[in-house]
């Protein structure tokens, strides 16, 4: 895979300010840039005070005219990010300590995470069935940040229950796909102490039945509790 070069997004930009600053790219490409920019926007109603995350859900297109291509692929049926349960600031846990060894990581985590959020928006279920999930952290200013390997079983188990097909997250190297299944896979043998590049070499001998081979993309958080392949 080659990545795509990392071009900062801000909120108040275009699709027309954006295709011209993605010129000379891979329609694929092109792709993975408008559905990052969609989650960008949607980081921004982050109302978690550590991370500011957001997710779509892409399903195929609903309609195309006959003899026409399109521009950008797919048909947006879900939007999440990162924040309190319902909301609600009164459920914020951002700012607590919690026993490090209570529960597993990915039931520690502060807020309700986007691509959940990003899921249950997606109604009724058949929507999701086929769907690619992109997910996107970003900075203050709204600039998408790099995940880290995937990590949160919550959110894999619940998208491969509801038939997300595909994950995509934007690395340092740039974007990349995984499939629901490995997602999941990789997210149950997380280990925070494990180095990205053994966590990588171990990845590329991953079980027949895991989920369809070896990392095409994809992204995760890093030790902290924050979105990316988990929020």
């Amino acid at each position: 895979m080659t990545p795509v070069p990392l071009v900062p997004m801000g909120p108040g930009e275009g699709i027309a300010e954006l295709l011209e600053r993605s010129g000379g790219l891979a329609p694929r490409e092109k792709n993975w840039l408008y559905w990052f920019r969609a989650a960008c926007n949607a980081a921004q109603d982050a109302l978690c005070s550590r991370s500011r995350c957001g997710a779509v859900l892409v399903g195929p297109p609903i309609f195309q005219r006959p003899g026409t291509s399109a521009l950008f692929e797919g048909t947006l049926v879900g939007v999440g990010s990162n924040g309190p349960p319902r909301s609600d600031p009164a459920y914020r846990r951002c700012g607590e300590t919690t026993p490090s060894n209570a529960h597993p990581k990915g039931g520690r985590t502060c807020c309700v995470h986007a691509e959940v959020g990003a899921m249950l928006s997606a109604t009724p279920r058949c929507r999701i069935e086929g769907s690619t999930l992109y997910f996107a952290r970003v900075d203050e200013k709204g600039i998408l940040l790099p995940s880290g390997r995937p990590w949160c079983t919550e959110c894999s188990k619940l998208a491969l229950d509801l038939g997300v097909k595909t994950w995509v997250l934007w690395h340092a190297e740039g974007p990349a796909e995984y499939d629901a299944a490995h997602y999941d896979w990789l997210s149950n043998r997380y280990d925070a102490w494990v180095p990205t590049a053994e966590a990588d070499a171990a990845e590329e001998v991953a079980p027949e039945g895991s989920g369809l081979g070896a990392r095409g993309s994809g992204e995760d958080s890093d030790g902290s509790e924050q979105e990316g392949g988990g929020a």
